[in-house]
């Protein structure tokens, strides 16, 4: 797949060009009815769609031609996006991977001289209800992960609430429009990425202005 290694090029991708790590790639497709709907979707985890699942593949699969990994993507969501999103998806299942290495700085390679690979987990992975939130709002832990996503990622993931591009250097107030929230969090200190007692309540306390945005559905 042309587009994969297209991906390959950006630098924290260097470890899979230079370790020579083999990847499949493999297209998953929903049952059909016999009016050709889909029934279901073609990939899930923890009972949820999944545009994309990695793994590393084992020592006999790899003995038996295998990849050192396999990437496999929802076929129908495949079909339907276009470039760029396809190699945002790419992208994403890449990152999971890593190309494990030894104490002197090289590779390591299993008994057939193939690179061993581990995986990533997500840097932000959360576990919310709508419901608990609406009934707790600023007590909740989901509004209270929510702001800390906010104040410490928020140009990458909502450049239009946050009002700042993607990597652009950030002002402490240049930015600050009315009904914004103000936070101050320390990043020391979180478990699994939970806030502690006191920085929760310090959160709490300093929001200013609670804007008012409806909930919007993304893809999982």
């Amino acid at each position: 797949m042309d587009l994969l290694w297209g991906v390959c090029k950006y630098e924290s991708h260097k470890p899979i060009r230079e370790a020579g790590v083999k990847i499949d790639v493999v297209l998953a497709y929903a049952d059909r009815d016999d009016k050709g709907q889909a029934r279901g979707t073609a990939l899930q985890k923890d009972g949820r769609r999944a545009l994309g699942i990695t793994r590393k593949l084992g020592l006999k699969d790899r003995a038996m031609g295998r990849g050192d990994a396999e990437i496999t993507l929802d076929g129908d969501y495949w079909l339907e996006a276009g470039k760029e999103q396809q190699a945002a998806l790419l992208d994403h299942e890449l990152t999971h991977l890593v190309v494990k290495m030894d104490q002197a700085g090289f590779f390591r390679r299993d008994p057939l001289k193939r690179p061993i690979l581990g995986l990533r987990l997500h840097d932000i992975e959360v576990g919310w209800f709508v419901e608990v939130a609406k009934r707790h709002e600023g007590n909740s832990l989901e509004r209270g992960q929510a702001l800390m996503i906010m104040d410490s990622y928020g140009q990458y993931f909502w450049p239009e609430i946050v009002g700042a591009k993607p990597g652009a250097e950030k002002s402490e107030d240049a930015d600050k429009k009315p009904g914004d929230i103000t936070i101050q969090i320390s990043g020391e200190g979180f478990d699994s990425g939970l806030m502690s007692e006191e920085q929760f309540s310090k959160a709490v306390k300093n929001i200013k202005k609670r804007p008012t945005v409806e909930p919007t559905t993304v893809p999982a």
